[in-house]
């Protein structure tokens, strides 16, 4: 066991893209910082569709300019019908606006993070939480391999861990959705014409995002745990025979399918974000349904408004890890969150068996033709409404370098 404890201002304890970013956002700010996150493990198939939003915190966190240009796809539409009928499509040319999102692998965004955030000084541990007490204005941090930390700030951004969460004295009402996602990419006859597409059917929504490659998609296939088995033991041949009937003709037959897994879907919320020098961010503090790609987004808002507040008590030299300051952050995020999982659950319920289905296509056609309604949907999945940070509705930090350097697709 080591003799002597390090002191960090923050520690960020989560292997995602959140515990990065706040990280990286931290660390461009001047303050010391460790982040705990396991080693990394075999490449995923999973896509992330991010928000304009979130590539502006991700250029402020360092990470965006790292990423790899020629692995980033633009989401200029996305096209919504539902398997009985109704159809909608949201067009980033109606606001006037170069794109609504990016499609970026997730190993891209690993590779990325792994480069910026050694280089802003962030100190790296592969260990777990072990156990947590306080000591006078600091925080005491014990970590499986025996290494002792100390902190004025921990914030927990990895909901895989709710074992870090429990000892941290939070806890987390769940609901299952009793549905599997299965992902994967796949290579299609047509182009995706930088389109999204998503059809709802019966046991769920099957998402096509496009990723660089004018032929190639992150596919989420949202099903019955009985489905997804059948789908991850099957053929390659068989797979792409059964995605191309479920899917219908819009991108051609479905050619090549890359590795594929299934992640089970749950609701998760936590009625408290934070306790005197604890912070909840990201999937520590709400998972949502995947329906509408915006778990990662929401997360990092998270993330963007965790470090205004962080940042604006240190300049005033208060402590930022003391409760008072940190239900600023709570009282901030946590109606944007359930306002966005509670309606994520209403659009999952109308596509669902029942007789609320038989509305549905009138219910999409509709809003197609309803212009305000439709445009203010797409500034809120944008990032364009809302509670927003300043990083996010004004541009870079003061301190961090420029979100945007030109190695990669600058959201305006």
């Amino acid at each position: 066991m080591n003799e002597a404890a390090r002191h960090f201002e923050a520690i960020i304890a989560g292997g995602g893209v959140t515990g990065a970013a706040l990280s990286g956002l931290l660390a461009s700010q001047g303050m010391r910082v460790a982040r705990l996150a396991p080693p990394p493990g075999a490449g995923s198939p999973a896509v992330l569709a991010l928000s304009p939003a979130s590539a502006r915190i991700l250029g402020n966190a360092g990470i965006w300019p790292k990423l790899d240009r020629e692995r980033i796809g633009l989401l200029r539409r996305m096209h919504v019908w539902g398997a009985q009928g109704g159809s909608i499509t949201f067009d980033s040319a109606e606001l006037c606006e170069p794109t609504l999102g990016y499609v970026v692998e997730i190993d891209n965004l690993r590779t990325a993070w792994e480069a910026t955030l050694p280089s802003f000084g962030v100190a790296h541990w592969p260990s777990a939480l072990r156990e947590l007490s306080e000591y006078e204005s600091t925080l005491r941090v014990n970590l499986e391999d025996g290494t002792r930390l100390m902190t004025s700030l921990l914030a927990l951004a990895s909901g895989a861990a709710p074992a870090a969460s429990a000892l941290c004295g939070f806890d987390c009402e769940t609901r299952d959705y009793r549905q599997q996602a299965v992902v994967c990419t796949v290579r299609c006859e047509h182009g995706h014409d930088t389109t999204a597409r998503q059809v709802f059917l019966p046991d769920g929504p099957l998402a096509m995002l496009p990723m660089a490659q004018p032929d190639r998609c992150g596919m989420v296939w949202t099903t019955s745990p009985e489905h997804a088995g059948k789908l991850l033991s099957c053929s390659d041949e068989s797979f792409q025979r059964q995605l191309s009937e479920a899917f219908g003709a819009s991108l051609g037959a479905f050619r090549e399918s890359g590795p594929r897994r299934a992640f089970p879907l749950l609701r998760q919320h936590a009625p408290r974000y934070c306790r005197e020098r604890v912070a909840l961010v990201g999937d520590a503090a709400h998972v949502v349904h995947p329906l509408a790609g915006q778990g990662a987004n929401l997360g990092l808002l998270d993330a963007a408004a965790l470090t205004e507040v962080i940042v604006a008590a240190r300049r005033a030299t208060r402590d930022f890890g003391r409760l008072a300051v940190l239900r600023r952050y709570e009282r901030w995020r946590k109606g944007e969150n359930l306002l966005a999982m509670h309606a994520l659950d209403a659009i999952g319920w109308s596509f669902e068996r029942g007789p609320q289905a038989m509305l549905l296509p009138a219910g999409l056609n509709l809003l197609a033709a309803f212009a305000p309604a439709k445009r203010w949907l797409m500034r809120l999945a944008m990032g364009r409404s809302g509670d927003l940070p300043d990083m996010v509705r004004l541009g870079a930090l003061s301190r961090a370098p420029s979100p945007f350097d030109g190695s990669s697709p600058a959201p305006q």
